[in-house]
């Protein structure tokens, strides 16, 4: 039976969608606030990057609290990464170049 060509043209369209546009991963980790003050932003950045990803966090973290938070990274082998955590007060933290490859967890202290 004989393929017909809309079919075969719609196959292949579809084939190099596929092969050009490569998805983002995600990734998580458990962020814990050891601070004193509630965490109100957070963002994640490739350590090898200058400015910041975007805001991962969806509400807020309070003092003594922990969460798990995603994010997207480009390639599975990623694995260097900065965490800022912005507080209520207007003060921030950052934890540079965590290996996310081989740890889960971030604490922020005071």
């Amino acid at each position: 039976m004989k393929t017909p060509s809309i079919v075969r043209t719609f196959t292949l369209l579809a084939l190099a969608v596929a092969v050009c546009v490569a998805p983002a991963l995600a990734d998580s980790f458990t962020l814990h606030n050891k601070a004193t003050e509630k965490i109100v932003a957070l963002f994640v950045s490739p350590s090898s990057r200058i400015n910041w990803g975007h805001n991962v966090l969806h509400g807020t973290v309070p003092a003594g609290h922990s969460g798990t938070f995603t994010w997207s990274k480009n390639a599975p082998d990623e694995c260097d990464w900065d965490v800022r955590a912005e507080y209520a007060d207007g003060t921030y933290a950052e934890v540079r170049n965590v290996d996310f490859c081989k740890v889960d967890d971030v604490t922020f202290r005071d």
